[in-house]
């Protein structure tokens, strides 16, 4: 690593003083920013035009970020910009389905080239006519997933999937809803989902607000999960370290939430029953009134207070009916009765 480090650093001095002689000889700013700048080997913008409607469209991109749009066109376009290191290909899944893939051909000292790219010649723009129904499958390697749409779509189903990249899909009526990232958030917001929401991330944040769903299965290994006004059967979310917060849950049936190093925050819910659980994180959890939960509360190393009461490290009561159950092995457990 350390080997790494200098050879890193030995570069960044090497692009500093070539920087250098070349003011000393001459080269102004905008020649310094042209000498960066890696646009112009990417050539003309292609366009693709599809007439026939589709019913599957599968984007498979290395280094792309991947944009969809909705035109009131009849037919789709798919507009990119090819590099010579770059393959496009079309490979043909049957009547109904456009397949896009593209592979970038690996340069090992690419890196020390100093030349940036803008993000407009590393994006795939796709334009679908508002009428269609499809199923979306997208994944790239390094790049970001985009549907963000004013006013509601309708798809069939999204399968999305960034190894180092964020999703982002807003207003859509849709299926199912898949959204894997290995580095990078994924947010869902204003959304009517048939069927599942899954969301899983090893590192970044889920964000998840304004969605009727049957189910949420979400995951994260390290960031915070974000739930607000959601509707379905059941909840569950986990985090390996990171917060949870969970405000405006109206569900008919069960709500988990579980985080190895993080706070749990839940506010305004509605559930059958409740199952909280951290090893180190407080839970901080605000209800209408007490005497509507069977409570189950326990801490190893903390307090359990109720309505502001010292009740030391476990409570339990059998007054209502739903149940509550919350476990924290570091950290304090504190039920708030709204004001």
């Amino acid at each position: 690593m350390k080997v790494l480090v200098k050879v890193l650093l030995i570069i960044l001095v090497l692009g500093l003083v070539l920087a250098t002689a070349g003011f000393f000889m001459g080269m102004n700013i905008v020649e310094l920013e042209t000498f960066f700048d890696d646009d112009d080997s990417y050539g003309e913008q292609l366009v693709l035009t599809i007439d026939d409607e589709l019913d599957q469209l599968i984007i498979d991109a290395e280094t792309r970020h991947i944009n969809l749009t909705v035109t009131t066109e009849t037919s789709m376009t798919i507009k990119y910009y090819k590099h010579d290191r770059d393959t496009f290909t079309f490979p043909d899944n049957g009547l109904g389905t456009y397949e896009l893939v593209q592979k970038e051909r690996f340069e090992f000292f690419s890196f020390v080239r100093f030349k940036t790219v803008s993000k407009d010649r590393l994006t795939i723009e796709i334009e679908m006519p508002n009428t269609w129904l499809l199923d979306l499958e997208f994944s790239t390697n390094v790049g970001q997933i985009k549907l963000d749409h004013e006013s509601v779509v309708t798809y069939k189903n999204l399968d999305l999937d960034s190894n180092t990249g964020s999703i982002y899909v807003k207003n859509v009526a849709i299926d199912s809803f898949k959204g894997d990232v290995d580095t990078g958030a994924i947010t869902l917001m204003d959304a009517t989902v048939v069927e599942d929401v899954i969301a899983e991330s090893s590192t970044g944040s889920i964000v998840i607000s304004d969605v009727d769903a049957d189910n949420f299965g979400l995951s994260t290994s390290t960031g915070s999960i974000q739930l607000s006004n959601l509707s379905a059967k059941n909840i569950d979310a986990e985090v390996s370290t990171g917060r949870i917060t969970a405000s405006a849950i109206n569900l008919t049936d069960e709500l988990i939430l579980s985080t190895s190093t993080g706070d749990i925050i839940l506010s305004d819910f509605v559930a059958v029953s409740i199952s909280l659980s951290t090893s180190t994180g407080e839970m901080r959890v605000t209800v209408s009134a007490l005497n509507l939960y069977n409570f189950d509360l326990k801490t190893s190393t903390g307090k359990v207070y109720v309505d502001g009461d010292n009740q030391g490290n476990r409570h339990t009561t059998s007054s209502g009916t739903v149940d509550l159950d919350a476990t924290a092995s570091t950290g304090d457990i504190r039920i708030i009765v709204q004001g």
